[in-house]
């Protein structure tokens, strides 16, 4: 679903005079886009779920000391940032289980390429992503799982366009010599490739 920044706009300053009903809309509004990039970092549900509520507190807690010109990039990089924060001072870093790549994925952008792929193809895609160095898998992450552009992800990560589009061509480079290695059957490796591309 695209979303729309003048909608978001108009809703945090309803939020700025403390109205708890657009507050809740921008949540709901939010909440699954942020939840991914959370878990990008985190990799950990229960952390996720946390630090998202860090991040929507901080926002309710501020909304009168805060003057922010685009809350979806406010937003992002509050929660990459806390996310970030977060992980620095976990020491606990348990892998994804099957039902957290499950739980995930209802939190991603539904395409019709990835409602075709299989979950032994999701966790193949998922593994061989965890694997990619981070700031590419950041990257990634953001371009093709939350559909952002190149200039939204540069905003967010705080690195230039041009730094975005080589980790995403980097990134994409080393998913698919991992997919060639995979011993999975052609249909599933273009489905996946269809993905990426």
């Amino acid at each position: 679903m695209e979303i729309d920044n003048h909608m978001l706009s108009e809703l945090y300053n309803k939020i700025r005079r403390d109205d708890s009903k657009a507050f809740e809309a921008l949540y709901h509004l939010m909440y699954k886009r942020l939840y991914s990039v959370a878990n990008t970092i985190l990799e950990y549900k229960e952390l996720t779920e946390e630090t998202l509520e860090e991040v929507f507190t901080s926002l309710w807690v501020n909304r009168h000391k805060a003057d922010v010109d685009n809350i979806f990039t406010y937003l992002y990089v509050l929660t990459k940032n806390k996310a970030i924060d977060v992980k620095r001072k976990e020491v606990r870093w348990d892998y994804l289980t099957l039902e957290d790549v499950h739980d995930e994925l209802f939190y991603c952008s539904v395409t019709p390429e990835t409602t075709i792929v299989s979950k032994e193809e999701i966790s193949q895609i998922h593994s061989i992503i965890k694997s990619l160095p981070e700031k590419r898998r950041n990257v990634l992450m953001l371009v093709k799982y939350h559909g952002l552009k190149n200039k939204e992800v540069a905003e967010i990560l705080g690195i230039s366009v041009k730094t975005v589009d080589n980790h995403l061509a980097a990134a994409i480079r080393d998913v698919l010599e991992a997919l060639q290695k995979q011993d999975i059957d052609s249909g599933s490796r273009m489905r996946l490739m269809s993905w990426l591309l």
